[in-house]
Protein backbone atom coordinates (compact mmCIF):
# COMPACT_ATOMS: atom_id res chain seq x y z
CA UNK A 1 0.00 0.00 0.00
CA UNK A 2 2.87 2.35 0.76
CA UNK A 3 4.37 1.60 -2.67
CA UNK A 4 1.00 2.27 -4.32
CA UNK A 5 0.73 5.62 -2.55
CA UNK A 6 4.25 6.58 -3.61
CA UNK A 7 3.47 5.74 -7.23
CA UNK A 8 0.26 7.76 -7.11
CA UNK A 9 2.12 10.71 -5.68
CA UNK A 10 4.85 10.45 -8.30
CA UNK A 11 2.49 10.01 -11.25
CA UNK A 12 0.09 12.68 -9.97
CA UNK A 13 -2.84 10.65 -11.33
CA UNK A 14 -4.42 7.34 -10.43
CA UNK A 15 -3.65 4.70 -13.06
CA UNK A 16 -6.32 1.99 -12.83
CA UNK A 17 -4.32 -0.50 -14.87
CA UNK A 18 -1.00 0.15 -13.12
CA UNK A 19 0.44 -2.91 -11.40
CA UNK A 20 0.86 -0.97 -8.17
CA UNK A 21 -2.94 -0.61 -7.92
CA UNK A 22 -3.41 -4.35 -7.38
CA UNK A 23 -2.74 -6.71 -4.51
CA UNK A 24 -2.71 -10.50 -4.51
CA UNK A 25 -5.53 -12.20 -2.61
CA UNK A 26 -6.93 -15.67 -2.17
CA UNK A 27 -10.69 -15.78 -1.57
CA UNK A 28 -12.45 -19.01 -0.61
CA UNK A 29 -16.22 -19.35 -0.58
CA UNK A 30 -17.50 -19.97 2.95
CA UNK A 31 -19.77 -22.65 1.47
CA UNK A 32 -16.82 -24.54 0.01
CA UNK A 33 -17.29 -28.19 1.10
CA UNK A 34 -13.66 -28.38 2.23
CA UNK A 35 -13.90 -25.37 4.52
CA UNK A 36 -13.55 -26.08 8.25
CA UNK A 37 -14.14 -23.58 11.04
CA UNK A 38 -12.35 -24.25 14.33
CA UNK A 39 -11.92 -22.23 17.52
CA UNK A 40 -9.07 -20.75 19.53
CA UNK A 41 -8.90 -21.56 23.23
CA UNK A 42 -7.83 -18.95 25.81
CA UNK A 43 -5.01 -19.83 28.20
CA UNK A 44 -4.62 -17.45 31.15
CA UNK A 45 -1.43 -16.82 33.08
CA UNK A 46 0.09 -14.14 35.29
CA UNK A 47 -3.09 -13.66 37.33
CA UNK A 48 -3.04 -12.74 41.00
CA UNK A 49 -5.07 -14.86 43.41
CA UNK A 50 -7.54 -12.00 43.71
CA UNK A 51 -8.01 -11.87 39.94
CA UNK A 52 -8.54 -15.62 39.81
CA UNK A 53 -11.19 -15.37 42.52
CA UNK A 54 -12.99 -12.56 40.70
CA UNK A 55 -12.82 -14.56 37.48
CA UNK A 56 -14.43 -17.57 39.16
CA UNK A 57 -17.16 -15.40 40.69
CA UNK A 58 -17.94 -13.89 37.29
CA UNK A 59 -18.10 -17.29 35.62
CA UNK A 60 -20.22 -18.94 38.30
CA UNK A 61 -22.63 -16.01 38.27
CA UNK A 62 -23.29 -16.15 34.53
CA UNK A 63 -23.06 -19.85 33.75
CA UNK A 64 -24.36 -23.11 35.09
CA UNK A 65 -21.33 -25.26 35.85
CA UNK A 66 -20.96 -29.03 35.44
CA UNK A 67 -17.60 -30.17 36.78
CA UNK A 68 -15.55 -33.36 36.67
CA UNK A 69 -11.99 -34.25 37.72
CA UNK A 70 -9.32 -33.08 35.31
CA UNK A 71 -6.93 -35.95 36.04
CA UNK A 72 -6.14 -38.37 33.25
CA UNK A 73 -7.19 -36.09 30.40
CA UNK A 74 -5.12 -36.27 27.23
CA UNK A 75 -5.60 -34.84 23.76
CA UNK A 76 -7.81 -37.74 22.64
CA UNK A 77 -10.08 -37.91 25.68
CA UNK A 78 -10.41 -34.14 26.01
CA UNK A 79 -11.05 -33.78 22.29
CA UNK A 80 -13.78 -36.43 22.41
CA UNK A 81 -15.35 -34.82 25.49
CA UNK A 82 -15.45 -31.39 23.82
CA UNK A 83 -16.73 -32.76 20.51
CA UNK A 84 -19.70 -34.32 22.30
CA UNK A 85 -20.30 -31.17 24.35
CA UNK A 86 -20.23 -28.89 21.32
CA UNK A 87 -22.55 -31.15 19.32
CA UNK A 88 -25.10 -31.32 22.16
CA UNK A 89 -25.22 -27.66 23.12
CA UNK A 90 -28.45 -27.20 21.10
CA UNK A 91 -28.25 -23.45 20.75
CA UNK A 92 -27.21 -22.88 24.36
CA UNK A 93 -23.91 -20.93 24.48
CA UNK A 94 -21.39 -23.33 26.02
CA UNK A 95 -17.73 -23.08 27.01
CA UNK A 96 -15.25 -25.32 28.75
CA UNK A 97 -13.10 -24.29 31.69
CA UNK A 98 -9.97 -25.96 33.01
CA UNK A 99 -8.82 -24.96 36.50
CA UNK A 100 -5.49 -26.75 37.07
CA UNK A 101 -5.10 -25.70 40.71
CA UNK A 102 -8.45 -27.28 41.57
CA UNK A 103 -7.89 -30.22 39.20
CA UNK A 104 -11.23 -29.44 37.61
CA UNK A 105 -12.70 -29.57 34.11
CA UNK A 106 -16.07 -27.87 33.74
CA UNK A 107 -18.72 -27.26 31.13
CA UNK A 108 -20.20 -23.76 31.32
CA UNK A 109 -23.67 -23.13 29.92
CA UNK A 110 -25.06 -19.60 29.87
CA UNK A 111 -27.89 -19.31 32.37
CA UNK A 112 -31.30 -18.90 30.76
CA UNK A 113 -32.50 -16.40 33.35
CA UNK A 114 -30.10 -13.66 34.37
CA UNK A 115 -30.83 -10.42 36.21
CA UNK A 116 -31.17 -7.39 33.89
CA UNK A 117 -27.79 -5.87 33.11
CA UNK A 118 -25.86 -9.08 33.76
CA UNK A 119 -24.71 -9.19 30.14
CA UNK A 120 -23.29 -6.25 28.20
CA UNK A 121 -25.36 -4.60 25.49
CA UNK A 122 -25.13 -6.37 22.14
CA UNK A 123 -25.58 -4.35 18.93
CA UNK A 124 -27.30 -7.40 17.43
CA UNK A 125 -29.10 -10.21 19.33
CA UNK A 126 -27.08 -12.87 17.49
CA UNK A 127 -24.06 -11.90 19.59
CA UNK A 128 -25.72 -13.49 22.61
CA UNK A 129 -25.23 -16.83 20.80
CA UNK A 130 -21.57 -16.12 20.05
CA UNK A 131 -19.33 -17.78 22.64
CA UNK A 132 -16.15 -15.74 21.89
CA UNK A 133 -18.10 -12.49 22.24
CA UNK A 134 -19.73 -13.59 25.51
CA UNK A 135 -16.41 -14.77 26.93
CA UNK A 136 -14.62 -11.51 26.19
CA UNK A 137 -17.39 -9.02 26.84
CA UNK A 138 -18.93 -10.67 29.91
CA UNK A 139 -15.89 -12.31 31.55
CA UNK A 140 -12.39 -11.47 30.36
CA UNK A 141 -12.71 -7.75 29.66
CA UNK A 142 -14.53 -6.88 32.92
CA UNK A 143 -12.12 -8.95 35.03
CA UNK A 144 -8.80 -8.30 33.28
CA UNK A 145 -9.48 -4.79 32.03
CA UNK A 146 -7.96 -3.44 28.87
CA UNK A 147 -9.06 -4.34 25.37
CA UNK A 148 -9.59 -7.78 23.88
CA UNK A 149 -6.43 -8.74 22.04
CA UNK A 150 -4.19 -6.51 24.16
CA UNK A 151 -4.43 -8.43 27.44
CA UNK A 152 -1.02 -9.95 28.25
CA UNK A 153 -2.65 -12.54 30.51
CA UNK A 154 -4.45 -14.15 27.56
CA UNK A 155 -2.79 -16.50 25.09
CA UNK A 156 -4.73 -17.82 22.11
CA UNK A 157 -4.13 -21.53 21.51
CA UNK A 158 -5.63 -23.59 18.70
CA UNK A 159 -4.10 -26.98 19.53
CA UNK A 160 -5.19 -29.01 22.56
CA UNK A 161 -1.77 -30.64 22.93
CA UNK A 162 -0.11 -27.22 23.29
CA UNK A 163 -2.74 -26.18 25.83
CA UNK A 164 -2.35 -29.35 27.91
CA UNK A 165 1.43 -28.95 27.89
CA UNK A 166 1.15 -25.41 29.30
CA UNK A 167 -1.17 -26.77 32.01
CA UNK A 168 1.19 -29.63 32.84
CA UNK A 169 4.24 -27.38 33.18
CA UNK A 170 2.36 -24.91 35.40
CA UNK A 171 2.36 -22.03 32.93
CA UNK A 172 -1.41 -21.91 32.49
CA UNK A 173 -3.52 -20.94 35.53
CA UNK A 174 -6.88 -21.35 33.81
CA UNK A 175 -8.06 -22.14 30.31
CA UNK A 176 -11.32 -21.39 28.55
CA UNK A 177 -12.19 -23.95 25.89
CA UNK A 178 -14.05 -22.30 23.03
CA UNK A 179 -16.22 -24.18 20.51
CA UNK A 180 -16.01 -23.54 16.78
CA UNK A 181 -18.27 -20.69 15.76
CA UNK A 182 -21.36 -21.89 13.92
CA UNK A 183 -20.89 -21.03 10.24
CA UNK A 184 -24.43 -19.66 9.82
CA UNK A 185 -23.98 -17.48 12.90
CA UNK A 186 -20.60 -16.29 11.64
CA UNK A 187 -22.11 -15.33 8.27
CA UNK A 188 -25.03 -13.48 9.85
CA UNK A 189 -22.72 -11.45 12.10
CA UNK A 190 -20.30 -10.59 9.31
CA UNK A 191 -23.09 -9.59 6.93
CA UNK A 192 -24.31 -6.91 9.35
CA UNK A 193 -20.75 -5.60 9.76
CA UNK A 194 -20.29 -6.88 13.31
CA UNK A 195 -16.68 -7.13 14.45
CA UNK A 196 -15.84 -10.16 16.56
CA UNK A 197 -13.23 -10.52 19.32
CA UNK A 198 -9.72 -11.49 18.21
CA UNK A 199 -9.15 -15.11 17.26
CA UNK A 200 -12.85 -15.91 17.08
CA UNK A 201 -12.26 -18.11 14.05
CA UNK A 202 -9.62 -20.53 12.85
CA UNK A 203 -10.18 -21.61 9.26
CA UNK A 204 -8.79 -24.78 7.72
CA UNK A 205 -7.24 -25.68 5.37
CA UNK A 206 -4.57 -22.99 5.33
CA UNK A 207 -2.75 -22.00 2.16
CA UNK A 208 0.67 -23.63 1.83
CA UNK A 209 3.53 -21.48 3.03
CA UNK A 210 5.35 -19.85 0.14
CA UNK A 211 6.23 -16.64 -1.60
CA UNK A 212 4.32 -15.15 -4.53
CA UNK A 213 5.48 -11.92 -6.12
CA UNK A 214 3.03 -9.53 -7.71
CA UNK A 215 4.30 -7.56 -10.71
CA UNK A 216 4.36 -3.96 -9.50
CA UNK A 217 5.51 -2.28 -12.70
CA UNK A 218 3.73 -1.85 -15.98
CA UNK A 219 0.08 -2.45 -16.73
CA UNK A 220 -2.06 -5.43 -15.73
Amino acid sequence: MAYRDNVRKREKVKLDSQGSEFVLMCLIDVEDPGMQLHGFHRALSGLTNDKLSVLQEQVYGLFTVESRPLGGQNVETLGAFLKEAWENRAGNPTLGLIEPEEGRLSLLTLRRKLPPGSLPFAPTPDLYQCEPWLLHQAVLDPVLGGTSGDQPEVEYVAELDVLLKSIADGTCQAAFLVPPLDMALFESLVRVGQRLPPKSTFFLPKLPTGLVMNLLTGDI
